[in-house]
């Protein structure tokens, strides 16, 4: 007898198909037009060579090449993209491997890509804080915590130079990473039960 999908198999792949034409119908006109392509791709261009504030990984990446010279920096800035390119992989690609619920997967797809984001504003989690409540097998408490964290990164706006002191950083991100790892443990616990 043949294995039919099942509903919550279904479900998911018809949210997928929804999100991907509705993301399609707003960028056609980028698609159908050069001269739009060329002015998207310029701007996507100059906000990833120069906007950056309160990232964690990307920061501890960064970090020890500023106040150098800029080859090094510019390094240093791809390789933390490329790293950011490949957790979102990663992620995905284990959200799929375990067959996680399309909440618990949009969840850690929101997540990790911010974790290794090169900024991170406090409204970027609105995101991942909408899918918290949906929840079936992750607890969320990664993304609470660092909602309640997220307050000290408006230091931002006192500082001369847009970059958070590390004080304020680690206090931010200390705790973020304490509930991630406990999320992680509980995770795999889990999964070997």
């Amino acid at each position: 007898m043949p294995h039919s999908p099942s509903r919550s198999t279904r479900r998911g792949s018809a949210a997928i198909i929804v999100f991907c034409v509705a993301i399609a119908i707003v960028y056609a006109p980028l698609l159908f037009s050069p001269a739009n392509f060329r002015g998207w791709y310029e701007t996507v261009q100059v906000y990833s060579a120069s906007w950056e504030a309160n990232g964690s990984v990307y920061e501890l990446i960064t970090a020890p090449f500023r106040g150098g010279d800029g080859g090094s920096l510019e390094t240093a800035k791809q390789t933390a993209r490329l790293i950011g390119a490949l957790g979102f992989v990663a992620t995905l690609y284990l959200s799929l491997r375990k067959k996680l619920p399309v909440a618990d997967a949009a969840y850690w797809l929101l997540l990790v890509p911010l974790l290794l984001a090169p900024v991170v504003y406090p409204w970027y989690l609105l995101w991942g804080l909408a899918v918290v409540p949906l929840l079936q097998r992750s607890r969320g408490w990664t993304m609470l915590v660092w909602a309640a964290t997220s307050v000290l990164s408006y230091q931002l706006l006192r500082e001369p130079v847009w970059r958070l002191p590390a004080g304020w950083a680690l206090a931010e991100y200390l705790p973020v990473y304490l509930a991630l790892g406990v999320e992680i443990f509980s995770a795999v616990r889990r999964s070997n039960d």
